[in-house]
């Protein structure tokens, strides 16, 4: 059912309320899931290099849902901007497994068109502030594999339990991948692996930047300005992109 309008504010802003803050609780658990589902699927060679790069990915996919809870503070159009960047990043994965955030993303969305009307105009247009989180969103995901970092390790099995050898993956190497010989492996090694890309510590401090940016920079462009910052954005009698 949609809002008319003639429905009152506080009921409109009501029904928001009951749309956006479960769904976006469920996008941060969501978003908590992604990150120690990464974890737990690597391996113990790349878990010891990669636990800020999953800490980083889980704050990424996080993004949408803080846009929308800060959107619940008089900043109705992140609602927007987190539907739609929650939307984006449903289709990164390869696997699929991120599709789950489109649910979330939707009912922001939902909770945009239910955002009762105030008449006060945000500090940049509301197509802006969604392109400029949407840009930073992405962008904070993508630093994540700018550089391709490879890892090689060694398996062997002790009386203690499993023990890894990180090895120099440029010795193994090729143009199609990987190619590992067991003269090439130190003794005693049972198994062996290697992963194409692992995500070092610098980009997941630039991933951290770059979703910290997104959630202030929305923030400060979502909020309200004052009536002369008003007229020099959106010009004398025009209002903002609703």
């Amino acid at each position: 059912m949609s809002d008319g309008p003639g429905t009152p504010a506080s009921e409109q802003s009501t029904r928001q309320r009951q749309s956006v803050l479960p769904a976006a609780i469920a996008g941060l658990a969501i978003a908590a899931g992604l990150g120690v589902l990464r974890f737990a699927l690597s391996a113990p060679p790349e878990r010891s290099v990669e636990w800020l790069g999953d800490l980083a990915l889980a704050a990424v996919y996080a993004v949408p849902a803080v846009l929308a809870l800060v959107g619940l503070r008089g900043r109705p159009s992140l609602l927007a901007a987190g539907g739609v960047l929650g939307i984006a990043l449903a289709f990164t994965a390869f696997s699929g497994v991120a599709l789950v955030l489109v649910v979330p993303s939707a009912l922001y969305l939902v909770g945009y068109g239910r955002a009762p009307g105030t008449g006060a105009k945000s500090r940049i247009p509301p197509l802006l502030v969604l392109l400029l989180t949407l840009a930073l969103g992405v962008g904070a995901l993508f630093v994540l594999f700018a550089h391709n970092d490879p890892i090689c390790w060694a398996v062997r099995n002790t009386a203690a339990g499993k023990v890894y050898v990180e090895l120099p993956a440029s010795e193994f190497q090729t143009q199609s991948g990987f190619a590992v010989s067991s003269d090439q492996l130190p003794p005693g090694t049972n198994e062996s692996g290697c992963s194409s890309d692992t995500i070092r510590f610098p980009e997941a401090l630039a991933s951290f930047g770059l979703a910290l940016a997104a959630v202030v920079a929305g923030g400060w462009g979502a909020g309200v300005r004052s009536n002369r910052a008003s007229r020099l954005a959106y010009g004398a009698g025009a209002g903002p992109i609703s």
